[in-house]
């Protein structure tokens, strides 16, 4: 995902697995694994 701010790459991963496994089945660690960041990740 070139040229995308850590949030909006985090939001584009979200949404994909939210429509791949539903939002229940979706934990902040599969997106922040999927998004390759961490949870001290600042906004960049």
């Amino acid at each position: 995902m070139p040229n995308m701010s850590t949030k909006e790459k985090i939001v584009a991963v979200a949404l994909d697995l939210f429509h791949e496994n539903g939002i229940n089945a979706t934990s902040v660690d599969d997106i922040l694994e999927a998004s390759a960041t961490g949870k001290s990740s600042k906004n960049s």
